[in-house]
């Protein structure tokens, strides 16, 4: 049984992957069940050597999202009263950081390669669509996640001298507040 932490990680997985930006993220046409297939809880899966991932390894999980509690503001639960008929309240915070290899078309163009993720990013937050929803429209829904705070820490790009080991990439992180009760 994972327990309250791990179920909480586990509900915001399942927001994301229920965020038409996710399903649709380079390019693809995911459902729900391979959205999350995408998304990992601190790591990604152990390397096939033991030890480091392959560029080849790297780029069949690409793009990916890895969600993790933060260090020193994780999570709390609490209540107002003591007794037996107590209703718990309960907050944290909670990382995603998102991964995708750089578009082969924008990597010779770094501002067209950030401005295209962070589109993505972007309509990942909030798509402004109920249709086609992201994050700020699942929050109030009871089946997900209920966020109370996004906030869009950037993007980073792979060094050039580290691409030829574990090729060109993009990563952005995305700082997730959340509250129930």
């Amino acid at each position: 049984m994972p327990g309250w932490i791990e179920d909480t990680a586990a509900l915001l997985a399942t927001t994301l992957a229920n965020c038409h930006a996710l399903q649709t993220w380079g390019g693809n046409n995911w459902n729900v069940s391979q959205s999350l297939a995408r998304i990992y809880h601190h790591a990604l899966p152990k390397p096939a050597n033991n030890l480091e991932h392959t560029l080849a390894e790297l780029a069949a999980y690409r793009p990916f999202a890895l969600v993790w509690t933060e260090q020193g503001d994780g999570m709390e639960i609490m209540r107002d009263t003591a007794g037996p008929d107590w209703a718990p309240k309960s907050r944290g915070h909670l990382i995603v950081c998102l991964e995708q290899s750089t578009p082969a078309n924008l990597v010779a163009d770094p501002s067209a390669a950030e401005r295209n993720f962070e589109g993505m990013i972007g309509r990942l937050i909030g798509s402004g669509n109920p249709s086609q929803p992201g994050l700020y429209e699942l929050s109030g829904r009871p089946e997900y996640l209920p966020i109370t705070r996004i906030v869009y820490r950037g993007i980073a790009r792979t060094p050039q001298e580290e691409s030829t080991e574990i090729g060109d990439a993009q990563r952005a992180w995305l700082d997730i507040y959340w509250q129930q009760g």
